[in-house]
């Protein structure tokens, strides 16, 4: 087991959060590791991927508990070298998806138009309670870290540009030193 995997374990067992914390975990994560799906009829659903069963065991229980929606898992081997299982969160249309996009700050909706937005919202940024569980998700959803007997190294995996500099930023708040890189 490598070490950023028992590091996620351990960050999946810290349950005594509130809800704002739980909401900004889960924004996280799924502004990292989370895809929106639009089907017919302008139906969303939204999905997230994890290789990890206590991360998709963490976000089932948050969905349940916070919005009281029961998600869909699937669970899929995966094609990669290793064929570990691959767990796949699916929140429906019916789930009232579009109110837990909008309260985790990833959607936006202005007279009949969606947007996305990566940004970290302002409670978010203006919390240190919040920024740590914003972390926390962060790196549950897109994170490594290398064993510190070794080596320092704890990097975090995002798509969009502004939500990098936002992390960093808030990172960068507790006194640490984090650069952004690109790969194209």
């Amino acid at each position: 087991m490598s070490f950023s995997l028992k590091v996620k374990n351990e960050v999946c067992r810290y349950s005594d959060i509130d809800e704002e914390e739980a909401i900004a975990e889960l924004s996280a994560i799924m502004k990292v590791s989370g895809t929106l799906m639009l089907g017919s009829n302008r139906q969303f659903s939204f999905k997230i991927i994890t290789e990890n069963a206590a991360i998709a065991r963490f976000i089932f229980k948050i969905l349940k508990d916070i919005f009281h929606i029961h998600a869909r898992i699937l669970v899929k081997r995966s094609n990669s070298l290793k064929k570990n299982n691959v767990y796949v969160i699916m929140i429906m249309e019916d789930a009232d998806v579009r109110f837990i996009l909008k309260k985790v700050g990833l959607l936006k909706e202005e007279e009949d138009i969606f947007s996305l937005d990566y940004s970290i919202p302002k409670n978010i940024r203006e919390n240190e309670k919040l920024k740590k569980a914003y972390i926390r998700g962060a790196f549950l959803g897109g994170g490594s870290i290398s064993n510190p007997e070794k080596t320092y190294h704890l990097e975090f995996v995002t798509n969009n540009e502004k939500h990098a500099k936002d992390l960093s930023n808030i990172i960068n708040s507790f006194g640490m030193f984090f650069i952004i890189s690109y790969k194209f």
